[in-house]
């Protein structure tokens, strides 16, 4: 877990702004049993809002790592869509991933090598708070919002909310390119 870079605090606050209406003005994919994140065993009420996706809407469920046929799915949020656009050729997932008050994800490893590459996976906290942490090979982290993080999701890991707030992250990965 690294920080790489703070984001501008004015623009940070309308990617807030960008995603507050979001949260309110689009329907999220639920994760539940038909969910495919569902694995990872969450707990309590946690939620996905995609926004690079094949069929244009954040209710998308498919988590993939290819790029055909995948647009920004809600260019109308500007300060997002902006912040999007400095990773689009590298690109394979961008989502908004919330974890609801008491919520979280169970420890779990993902792939990070395929097809010869190692995939790359990037946290922003948007909203957080003190009691919202992610553990990696048994060390706990805590998130500042405004700030990209490089986050190793090879290592076992989970995430919890044990606040009395919603913590909501953007979320992306990509190849490893040189």
């Amino acid at each position: 877990m690294l920080p790489c870079l703070a984001i501008d605090p004015s623009w940070f606050r309308e990617i807030q702004k960008d995603v507050s209406r979001l949260i309110e003005e689009r329907t999220p994919s639920v994760v539940d049993a038909s969910h495919p994140t569902f694995w990872v065993n969450p707990y309590g009420k946690a939620v996905q809002y995609s926004l690079f996706n094949s069929s244009g809407t954040t209710t998308d469920t498919t988590i993939d790592a290819f790029r055909e046929g995948k647009a920004f799915a809600v260019p109308e949020y500007e300060s997002l869509y902006r912040f999007f656009s400095l990773f689009e050729q590298h690109v394979l997932t961008f989502r908004v991933s919330g974890m609801m008050p008491h919520s979280g994800l169970s420890l779990h490893e993902e792939w990070i090598v395929g097809d010869e590459r190692t995939r790359l996976r990037f946290h922003v906290p948007v909203f957080t708070n003190e009691q919202a942490s992610v553990v990696l090979d048994e060390k706990r982290f805590w998130l500042r919002e405004g700030y990209l993080y490089y986050f190793n999701f090879g290592c076992v890991h989970s995430a919890e909310n044990e606040g009395q707030s919603e913590r909501y992250h953007l979320l992306f990965d990509m190849w490893l390119s040189f």
